[in-house]
């Protein structure tokens, strides 16, 4: 199996955006908020700019980060997380645009 099968088929699972993003079932709340404090501080958003996430997968990041920057384009390997039924909030947001990749 190639990557693009891998991730085409993992897309394809019930899986949590935790599991499919870190392949784990869960963590601590605390853990997760304490883990989108320091992404934001890390990248430093401002309003004005453009975000790229490569290698987005569920999108987590690019939801955390959407409403700090101007406009973000969410690129994964596979495509098929990104446009889940339904359909992710971040695809159907006018700063967003998923891209496969």
């Amino acid at each position: 199996m190639d990557w693009k099968e891998f991730w085409e088929s993992k897309a394809d699972q019930p899986l949590s955006d935790v599991e499919f993003d870190r392949g784990v079932a869960g963590r601590d709340p605390t853990i997760d908020r304490l883990a989108r404090e320091e992404l934001v501080e890390f990248i430093d958003p401002h309003s004005s700019e453009l975000l790229l996430d490569a290698g987005c997968g569920s999108g987590a990041n690019v939801l955390v980060l959407a409403d700090k920057v101007r406009h973000v384009i969410g690129m994964d390997y596979s495509g098929a997380r990104c446009t889940l039924r339904p359909p992710r909030p971040f695809v159907e947001s006018a700063q967003c645009r998923p891209i496969r990749g």
